[in-house]
């Protein structure tokens, strides 16, 4: 007769003991096996936390609520309002649209210039980049010159990066292109699938500049477009949860993160910006 188990494991750097499994299982990770009534909720107990397991479906995962995660994140970072607090702002797909063209190349052009570098020293020399870049008006400097490369990588109001400077360029024409297909750039932002957000930031990747990775994903967290931010402390949880077993390179992985948010989106109704804030929440300290 089948039963739910809870299975804890050991911690990192511990003696793992063998389970109620075959050698090469599982069991080469189970700390202690005990059955329970099928109508108990079984619970798999992790170096980090707690995820769900059934032993006849060995090999699925079952992921952890967003309830639970943010249970998880609350016995780490506080109480539950709090928490709540913390959670990105997201736009209506009309907000978005209502955002010009040259915004949307601002809001790249500050993440290209934020990679790799101080945050703070960007925000701060930020009115300087507006005004250097004379608005970030993408026709503009779609047709940027030798001349004005020269100008701008001796310009005290920026930092003097020259490719990334060279990458303003690009984008201008990325922006433009979109403005040409879709009517205007934020709207090809605003109307993507949010079900294949991952084919999002692969288009950003090919057709802009400097725009893949995480770079790409703080751009549209900026812009107001409902997306995750797969920072260290996000992967941590995902390889907790069994989505991913390191950071996510592969397409084969990337498709891994798509279909667990869509599945935590659809069972509670939450963005996928307040999903991949509270996982990041629910990391607690090293162990």
């Amino acid at each position: 007769m089948p039963v739910w188990c809870e299975i804890k494991f050991a911690a990192r750097g511990q003696s793992i003991k063998a389970g109620a499994f075959k050698k090469g299982s599982l069991a080469e990770m189970v700390h202690r096996v005990q059955p329970f009534p099928l109508d108990r909720v079984p619970i798999l107990t992790l170096a980090y936390g707690q995820r769900t397991f059934h032993p006849e479906l060995r090999g699925s995962k079952i992921l952890r609520s967003f309830e639970q995660l943010a249970d998880l994140a609350t016995e780490y970072r506080g109480n539950r309002e709090a928490l709540e607090a913390l959670m990105p702002a997201v736009k209506t797909p009309a907000e978005i649209k209502a955002v010009g063209d040259d915004r949307v190349l601002s809001l790249m052009t500050r993440g290209v210039f934020q990679a790799g570098f101080s945050w703070k020293v960007i925000d701060n020399k930020w009115p300087g980049f507006e005004e250097a870049f004379e608005g970030f008006v993408p026709v503009r400097w779609k047709f940027m010159s030798d001349d004005d490369l020269d100008s701008l990588v001796s310009d005290k109001r920026i930092v003097r990066n020259g490719q990334k400077i060279l990458s303003v360029r690009e984008n201008a024409i990325f922006v433009c292109d979109l403005d040409d297909e879709y009517g205007s750039a934020a709207t090809c932002f605003a109307d993507w699938p949010q079900d294949e957000l991952t084919g999002l930031l692969d288009m950003m990747k090919k057709r802009g500049s400097r725009l893949g990775g995480m770079t790409g994903q703080y751009f549209l967290r900026q812009l107001g477009r409902d997306s995750w931010a797969l920072s260290r402390d996000v992967v941590a949880a995902l390889v907790r949860e069994g989505v991913i077993d390191k950071t996510p390179t592969s397409k084969s992985a990337m498709r891994a993160v798509q279909q667990a948010f869509n599945e935590w989106a659809a069972a509670s109704g939450r963005p996928f910006a307040h999903i991949s804030r509270m996982l990041a929440l629910s990391v607690g300290p090293a162990i």
